[in-house]
């Protein structure tokens, strides 16, 4: 899902509480605290060099699977091999252009 600019700029709707300070008494809305969701955040890269990067993989996971019943006969199923799936990660020596963005906080105030 690709994600536009917009989305983690800052909304009008995203406003702090209002206070006023007169000498040292001060007048506020009312006693608020932020409740905001976790937000959403992204890694981009630009210019990816891979030019020294390999593939390293994980030791597979074999195991051997035979019939329950044992059978000696021409038409029995033999024995049969099963892995488990690659684990593979590309690992590169040099550190990449890369960033992390994250959309605006979205919260409510509890006041």
């Amino acid at each position: 899902v690709a994600s536009r600019e917009e989305d983690f700029s800052p909304r009008a709707e995203h406003c702090t509480q209002q206070c006023a300070w007169q000498c040292t008494n001060p007048v506020c809305d009312q006693e608020c605290k932020p409740e905001c969701e976790s937000p959403k955040c992204q890694t981009r890269c630009s210019g990816v060099d891979l030019s020294q990067c390999r593939m390293g993989c994980g030791e597979p996971h074999c195991a051997v699977l035979c019939p329950q019943r044992p059978c000696s006969g021409p038409d029995c199923a033999a024995c049969s091999s099963h892995c488990s799936e690659p684990m593979c990660m590309l690992q590169c020596p040099k550190s990449q252009s890369c960033h992390n963005v994250c959309e605006q906080p979205r919260c409510t105030w509890k006041c």
